[in-house]
C-alpha cells in the first residue's frame, strides 16, 4: 500500500509514531518466540526490547526496503517514498539508506536476519 505525499506536519509525526508503535509490538511478539526469553523477569524482557528497539526497527526496515526505487517498506506493509519519510526521519534517512544498501548486499536469508536481530537485542 503506497501513500501519497499530502499531509500536515502533525500528520507526519503521528504517522511516524504509529510506525514505531507497530514495530515495537512486532518486536515484542518476535522476542517472545526466542527460547528462554519469556523465562526472564518481565522487567528484563521490557528492558531488552526497549534498549534494542531502534536497532531492530532499522534492521527490519533496511531489509524490506527497495532502495533502488527510493521506497521504504514498513512492518505493516506501508510503502513510503524517500521524500515522504523526510519529515519523520530527517537527516537520519540518508544513514538508513546507506545501511540498507550495505545490509542488502550481504544477501542474508531469514535465519541469518533472525540471528542478527537476536544478537542486537542481547548486546
Amino acid at each position: 500500500m503506497e501513500q501519497t505525499s499530502t499531509g500536515t506536519d502533525a500528520e507526519y509525526v503521528q504517522q511516524f509514531y504509529d510506525l514505531l508503535t507497530a514495530s515495537i509490538d512486532i518486536s515484542r511478539d518476535w522476542a517472545e518466540k526466542i527460547p528462554g526469553f519469556t523465562d526472564l523477569p518481565k522487567e528484563d524482557q521490557t528492558l531488552l526490547i526497549e534498549s534494542a528497539f531502534l536497532e531492530l526497527f532499522i534492521l527490519r526496515l533496511s531489509m524490506r526496503s527497495d532502495i533502488s526505487e527510493d521506497k521504504f517498506i514498513f512492518c505493516k506493509g506501508l510503502v513510503l517514498h524517500r521524500l515522504q519519510c523526510l519529515r519523520g526521519f530527517g537527516e537520519w534517512l540518508d544513514s538508513v539508506k546507506d545501511f540498507s544498501l550495505n545490509l542488502q548486499s550481504l544477501n542474508l536469508d531469514i535465519s541469518a536476519l533472525a540471528c542478527l536481530s537476536a544478537l542486537s537485542m542481547i548486546t
